[in-house]
């Protein structure tokens, strides 16, 4: 779905145009309306939007204008002009300042639906071509140095422990400020797709490195970390000002929410090219360095815990809160290879990523089982760290006594038992099966709980603004992923629910003599009547007026009846 912005200080132009891509084309829109440059700058500062169509006139603010504060926020954003003017001074000045096109009000509706129409067309053709993955294959080799990349890392599983860690930066040519503020986001690869081998999966983290960098370019200051095979982290700074000074909260805010609102895209862009679903946990506010490592370990458990176990999901944090031995004997090396291996099984574990995990588990199993009599301390040592695999999550999430209703936990505390390994790996199994459905199961409940909160919202503001954006804010979810949340549970579209809640409380209202016709259409959020009666006779073939004296009707003839 992509946001539209149509802003006119003519009232009745911009509730004409709503009218138009919200009830009379079949293009995949969600439409927002400002009457002035100053509300349109206050949805700009909201939420990303795609396509802005406005008069190129205005008093206070001229479409111009406003046009150069799109492209500040949203760079990619695609601008029509509409005007009553024709004069070529201001065309050369529109074309000039960006990515837009340029309409006469006289051309027509159907001129500006097909101009949408192309526009829309044009993003998505974007999002098929694969120049960006060829950048990012031209870009393996400039990869960030293995030092730059251990560096930051350690910051952040360490935080800075010395003002000398800080001005390594520059050693380094880390392209960040240690004197600034920092803002963190974790993304996750959710399904590899048969991608199996660190081989494989390289230039793909690339290209989405590559991807994000594209986006992200104009308007921040970022570095990329690889992090446990399937996670790069994102470090973002303000870009510099022309002074030196340091950003103020208000460009630190613009900045965020510009993160916060490209992640979408970013989503959508490696769904599209690389067939990668992606999931992204973003840092709500930003962090000192000193404090790096507790916001990175923050957003960790964020991207795990509950919904975290979905695909494509994009988590705005609330405000609120080994190495290998090439001189070993082979079976030492090959139980050191299990250690790393049981290492992954963790991390599926924390992921909710069950198919992953019993597709690796039966293979160390197996290993294990090979191993000869005389190497009975290496037995035990992956038996050790199998067990505690499980010990750290169940004390991580505090679930032994939830556990312990289903399974027997209490042969946890015996990891060094004589239980022969068969018996001990299908217990393992048992275990990892129970934490598997405790996880979906808590999932599934936080997941209606959000649908409930949806429900609850629409119902008690439906003469209010009921736009994904407003209920995306509400619940503390992306509006995309709500909307893809919703349908995902309900098997009904969002938008198809709101119109049924508006729909059916009309239907009760008209059946009611005492709720004048213009005083419903108000009630229920119309802008006018015009729009109510168009509205309500699409929906039901009846005006208002009509299925109000068929409701008496129906009623004078129960009472006859009776």
């Amino acid at each position: 779905m992509y946001r539209l912005l149509l802003v006119d200080n003519e009232r009745h132009v911009v509730d004409g145009l709503y009218e138009l891509f919200t009830q009379e084309c079949q293009l995949d829109l969600e439409a927002y309306r400002a009457y002035n440059g100053e509300e349109a700058l206050n949805w700009l500062e909201r939420t990303k939007i795609d396509i802005v169509v406005s008069d190129i006139r205005m008093p206070e603010m001229s479409g111009l204008e406003l046009q150069k504060e799109i492209a500040e926020r949203w760079p990619r954003c695609r601008v029509v002009f509409l005007t009553g003017y024709s004069e070529f001074d201001y065309i050369q000045d529109a074309m000039r300042n960006g990515a837009c096109q340029y309409l006469l009000k006289t051309e027509g509706d159907e001129a500006l639906l097909e101009a949408v129409e192309r526009i829309i067309a044009d993003i998505e053709a974007e999002l098929r071509q694969d120049i960006l993955v060829e950048q990012a294959k031209r870009r393996l080799k400039l990869a960030l140095p293995t030092l730059q990349r251990q560096h930051l890392l350690d910051l952040l599983q360490e935080s800075a422990s010395s003002a000398q860690d800080l001005e390594q930066f520059k050693a380094l040519e880390i392209p960040l400020d240690c004197n600034m503020d920092v803002l963190i986001a974790i993304g996750r690869v959710d399904d590899w797709n048969g991608y199996r081998s660190n081989y494989d999966r390289a230039p793909l983290l690339f290209a989405i490195q590559n991807i994000v960098e594209e986006y992200f370019a104009e308007s921040v200051n970022l570095v990329t970390v690889p992090y446990e095979r399937t996670r790069l982290i994102w470090l973002m700074q303000p870009k510099p000002l022309p002074d030196g000074a340091q950003p103020s909260a208000g460009e630190w805010n613009r900045a965020i929410r510009f993160v916060h609102g490209m992640m979408e895209s970013v989503q959508r862009t490696c769904k599209s090219l690389l067939k990668l679903p992606l999931s992204v946990t973003v840092a709500g506010k930003a962090a000192e360095w000193r404090r790096a490592g507790e916001k990175f370990d923050r957003l960790k458990l964020l991207s795990s815990h509950g919904l975290g176990m979905g695909q494509e999901l994009l988590l705005i944090e609330p405000e609120r809160e080994e190495t290998h031995r090439g001189d070993a004997d082979n079976w030492t090396y090959r139980s050191r290879l299990q250690i790393r291996r049981i290492e992954l099984l963790a991390e599926y574990l924390e992921n909710g990523q069950r198919y992953q995990f019993f597709q690796e588990f039966p293979q160390i199993v197996a290993i294990v089982s090979s191993l000869p009599a005389a190497a009975e301390s290496l037995t035990l040592e992956l038996k050790y760290a199998f067990g505690l695999l499980f010990v750290r999550f169940l004390n991580k999430w505090s679930l032994w006594d939830e556990l312990g209703k289903t399974v027997d936990v209490g042969r946890l505390a015996s990891l060094g038992n004589a239980a022969p390994w068969p018996d001990t790996a299908e217990y393992y199994a048992e275990v990892a099966e129970r934490i598997f459905q405790y996880k979906s199961a808590g999932r599934q409940q936080q997941e209606n709980d959000v649908v409930q909160q949806i429900h609850h919202y629409v119902q008690m503001n439906i003469a209010g603004d009921v736009s994904l954006t407003r209920i995306g804010e509400v619940v503390g979810h992306s509006s995309a992923y709500v909307s893809r949340l919703y349908k995902n549970i309900t098997q009904t579209n969002l938008s198809d629910y709101i119109h049924e809640i508006r729909i059916g409380k009309a239907k009760e209202m008209l059946g009611q003599s005492r709720f004048k016709i213009q005083e419903i259409a108000k009630l229920l959020g119309f802008e006018n009547d015009r729009y109510f009666y168009r509205y309500f006779k699409k929906a039901t073939g009846l005006t208002p007026q009509e299925f109000r004296e068929s409701q008496e009707r129906r009623h004078g003839y129960d009472r006859q009846e009776k």
